[in-house]
């Protein structure tokens, strides 16, 4: 069963998942707070009663008059039941069937019938909503529904509940970063938290304090908060910031949270950042091969944007493939092109490129291995290989158009020992979908 929700609501997540989450209705019914005894609200057809209230979630019990009706139940705050529904508690019941008649796509399912087989429940449930801010007002309400989304009852709701207010924890957090762009946090318990890096100057430093940071992350991914959150010792790869923002200070910083609210105070940790820049020369060729090899080319494709070796010039990734021993196409060359005009991509690719460690339009961008033995620039793969066997060092490719919508590609390589790296290909040459 999947776990659905609509904009307008919190997400919920439920033992028994119950679908789009319609808005909560309600009226000036008497507040249930967390740490009240156990009541149950009686409605003409349903029973409400709720088990255990969180500062997150609420779990709760429906019991229909009916047994067997077919019936839909779930939590609505109380916002979006005034604020939506304009307090019009059968509206929220409809556009929760029109959602499972319009969009069971985006939710994995294959027909209407089929979500609506997955959201309906007969008898007595339990289930669990969650996915709140602390204090959140809500309502539960249940209704009737056939196989053709017609409502079958009134639609009912329960008195007015609030979830629970957060309490302060005495977590505390070591922030390490344990590779350029991986930061961990190791809490001193397995209370909930956060972490984040920003950078430190026009990012973290136009804040007050760090408190202000954390609280206004939390205001500002309150929709997220259930992926964002974790628990435990928990590291995360933040290279797309790290590659936005490029060199300079950074602040990585960790704090308790639950339900929307901040709980500990916020720990911090300042990184220096070294945005990492290409070049050829700063490392050395290097080869497993012990002569020259050749290959029958069975396939080859384009790709863009996965890499701009320099400023001046846009890079396409070319890839040269042959039949592995499972008879599937396998990369075998690599190359890196570097090109002065996109425009016209890929069609303006024929011509004649030489090998170079220049990074100018025109040519293969050399392969290379630096001191901490990171490898870049072109290269070329062994049959069924899972490694790089040997970079490009020197040599020519050449792309010649046959007319045809088809090219010839010619490729007389060779790497840094002085073996020849050689294959010829004819046919199309695909562009990869990410183009």
């Amino acid at each position: 069963m999947v776990a659905i929700c609509i904009a307008a609501f919190a997400i919920v997540s439920c033992e028994k998942t119950n679908g789009p989450t319609p808005p909560g209705s309600g009226d000036d019914s008497a507040t249930v707070e967390p740490g009240t005894d156990s009541t149950i609200v009686k409605t003409s057809m349903f029973d409400f009663e709720v088990l255990e209230i969180d500062p997150a979630y609420i779990k709760a019990k429906v019991t229909p008059e009916d047994q067997q009706l077919k019936y839909f139940w779930s939590a609505i705050p109380k916002a979006a039941y005034e604020g939506t529904y304009h307090s019009d508690i059968t509206a929220a019941a409809l556009a929760t069937v029109n959602l499972w008649k319009e969009s069971f796509a985006d939710y994995g399912y294959m027909s209407f019938e089929e979500m609506y087989n997955d959201q309906i429940s007969t008898g007595t449930q339990t289930s669990t909503f969650g996915g709140y801010t602390q204090m959140t007002e809500l309502y539960l309400l249940a209704f009737g529904v056939d196989e053709t989304g017609t409502l079958t009852t009134d639609v009912e709701m329960s008195e007015l509940y609030i979830t629970g207010k957060v309490e302060p924890s005495d977590n505390t957090f070591k922030i390490l970063l344990v590779d350029e762009t991986i930061i961990r946090v190791e809490p001193s318990n397995d209370d909930p938290y956060c972490f984040y890096v920003m950078p430190k100057e026009g990012g973290f430093d136009n804040y007050d304090s760090p408190e202000a940071i954390a609280d206004e992350y939390l205001e500002v991914n309150a929709s997220a908060l259930n992926v964002l959150i974790t628990s435990g010792i928990d590291q995360r790869n933040y290279f797309e910031v790290f590659e936005t923002y490029g060199t300079g200070t950074y602040v990585a910083f960790a704090f308790g949270a639950y339900a929307g609210a901040r709980t500990t105070d916020v720990e911090t940790l300042e990184i220096e950042y070294e945005e990492y820049v290409p070049d050829p020369e700063a490392g050395n060729g290097f080869t497993k091969l012990t002569g020259d090899v050749a290959f029958e080319a069975s396939n080859a494709y384009w790709e863009d944007g996965m890499i701009d070796y320099s400023d001046n010039a846009s890079t396409v990734y070319l890839a040269i493939q042959a039949k592995s021993s499972y008879e599937s196409d396998e990369t075998r060359l690599g190359l890196y092109i570097q090109l002065d005009n996109m425009s016209k991509f890929p069609y303006n690719m024929q011509g004649e490129y030489q090998v170079s460690s220049s990074l100018k339009a025109g040519t293969v961008v050399k392969g290379w291995r630096d001191e901490d033995y990171n490898q870049d620039g072109s290269y070329y793969y062994e049959k069924d290989s899972y490694s790089w066997d040997a970079t490009i060092d020197s040599g020519k490719l050449t792309i010649t158009a046959n007319g045809d919508g088809t090219y010839t590609i010619v490729a007389d390589l060779y790497d840094v020992d002085g073996n020849s790296i050689s294959t010829e290909y004819s046919g199309m040459i695909e562009v990869s979908e990410d183009w």
